[in-house]
């Protein structure tokens, strides 16, 4: 079996990370790099104009060993040949690299990120399949609160915290104790809001532990639900399509839920009828947005 790779979030701020090639992919890790406060270094005999920014160094040459002098991270985005000699001069060098769309010239991984506000969650398959992490990005992202409320959540938790490390409450009890204040907090939101079906605060704050937890997955369950169907334009077809499920399963999932009445559903079986949609089982490719990702 092999090892885990340790997940890991860089500070890159003010540190030098070089950038091996000048290309669309290459243009797409430059706007990452950049967002991290990185001082970047792009080298390729060919560059992209739109590459060219302020505070970016540009080298247009092929690559040299002496281009990871002071790096403290590298990103490979040019042809397999020449990524694999960055990642053995970088080797040497003790520098970490990640290449892109070339696991085998790579060190590190850059996941697929769903940021809100100052949380983010990064999604890795050891570069086996960037398809596979897209497909996941995109149903967390569809459960994730919005920006607002992600923000109240964090103000909270940090706000406990502190009030938790001041007063010594045991770990044990801080986990219980914010996922209510959360329930508690995102319910409201709504309410005030006028939105219906995901997190309403309901018992949430005095329901035990467990239970709390098993009612906010399915709320988080019942979102992403709601997003396939709104995507879908209640197409039950074309949902499990892009769920990569059949549309049995996805009918189940809607009973379970209490997204449908039994008529309800029915309706969904005949409008996708008329439609021509395919019988079941649906067998489906994963059909990822058009990202570049290293995962």
């Amino acid at each position: 079996m092999e090892p885990f790779l340790l997940p890991v979030f860089l500070k890159l701020r003010g540190r030098r990370a070089l950038l091996v090639g000048g290309g669309r992919v290459a243009a797409t890790k430059l706007e990452t790099l950049l967002r991290t406060g990185a001082s970047v270094t792009v080298v390729a005999p060919e560059i992209r104009e739109d590459m060219c920014l302020p505070g970016v160094e540009i080298r247009r040459r092929p690559f040299q060993q002496e281009d990871l002098d002071n790096a403290w991270f590298v990103v490979a985005a040019a042809t397999p040949a020449v990524n694999r000699q960055v990642e053995a001069a970088a080797e040497a060098r003790r520098i970490f690299v990640n290449a892109a769309d070339d696991p085998l010239a790579a060190t590190a991984f850059l996941g697929a990120v769903i940021r809100r506000a100052d949380l983010a969650v990064a999604i890795s398959t050891s570069g086996r399949s960037p398809a596979l992490a897209a497909l996941l990005s995109e149903a967390i992202d569809a459960v994730l609160p919005d920006e607002e409320v992600a923000a109240s959540w964090l103000a909270a938790a940090e706000a406990l915290r502190a009030k938790w490390q001041a007063t010594s409450v045991p770990m044990p009890e801080r986990r219980p104790l914010l996922l209510r204040v959360l329930n508690e907090l995102h319910g409201g939101h709504h309410r005030a809001h006028g939105h219906l079906g995901f997190l309403e605060a309901g018992n949430a704050g005095s329901l035990p532990y467990e239970e709390a937890k098993r009612d906010a997955i399915e709320r988080f369950q019942r979102r992403y639900i709601e997003h396939l169907m709104f995507e879908a334009d209640g197409n039950v077809s074309a949902a499990a399509r892009k769920a990569n499920m059949t549309r049995a399963a996805l009918h189940r999932i809607l009973k379970r839920l209490g997204l449908g009445t039994e008529d309800d559903i029915d309706a969904y079986i005949d409008a996708d009828d008329q439609r021509g949609a395919a019988p079941e089982p649906v067998h489906a490719g994963i059909q990822a947005r058009s990202r570049d990702y290293t995962t």
